[in-house]
C-alpha cells in the first residue's frame, strides 16, 4: 500500500465529521479541522488535498514516536516474505513509548509502527495533553481522545 498516495478527487459531496478514517489507512479531514491546526501552529502535519467540494485533505503527521517493543510486544502474525511486513499487529498498549517522558504536553505525534490488519493497518495518533484541550474546546466531530498513562 502507498501511504503516500492521494487521489485528485474523492467525490465526496457531504462529509459529517471533521475527521474520518479510511479502510486503507488514512486521516480525511475538513477545512475546518485544516484551519483550526494551522491556527493553532502544530509542527510537522501536512494536508494533501483530496477532494474539491467540500475541500477535504489526507492530513499526515510527521512527528514519529517509537513504539516500545520489549515493552509489550503486539502480536505479529503472517510475516511477508518479500518485504518483511507484517499482515497484522494486534494489541497496543498506548503508553509502551520509548524516549517518552510522561505526561506529553504538547504537540501531535504518530508512532512508528501501524497496528490492525491488512490495508487496514495504521499508527496510533497521541495528542499532549494541552493540545487536546484545544481540540476539545474546538469541538471537532469525530475527534475521539482517550487519555494514556505512563506504563
Amino acid at each position: 500500500v502507498d501511504s503516500d498516495y492521494a487521489p485528485a478527487d474523492l467525490g465526496v459531496t457531504v462529509m459529517h465529521h471533521d475527521i474520518v478514517a479510511t479502510a486503507d489507512g488514512h486521516d480525511i479531514v475538513s477545512q475546518k479541522f485544516k484551519d483550526f491546526c494551522v491556527r493553532i501552529a502544530l509542527p510537522n502535519i501536512s494536508f494533501v488535498r483530496v477532494n474539491r467540494t467540500p475541500p477535504l485533505y489526507d492530513f499526515r503527521v510527521g512527528q514519529v514516536i517509537t513504539y516500545d517493543m520489549d515493552c509489550a510486544p503486539p502480536r505479529l502474525e503472517k510475516q511477508c516474505p518479500n518485504c518483511d511486513r507484517y499482515e497484522s499487529v494486534v494489541g497496543p498498549v498506548f503508553s509502551c513509548l520509548k524516549g517518552i517522558d510522561f505526561p506529553i504536553l504538547r504537540g501531535l505525534f504518530r508512532t512508528d509502527l501501524e497496528f490492525a490488519s491488512g490495508r487496514e493497518k495504521r499508527p496510533i495518533l497521541i495528542v499532549g495533553l494541552e493540545t487536546a484541550d484545544l481540540f476539545r474546546k474546538e469541538k471537532l466531530k469525530g475527534v475521539l481522545l482517550r487519555k494514556i498513562q505512563q506504563a
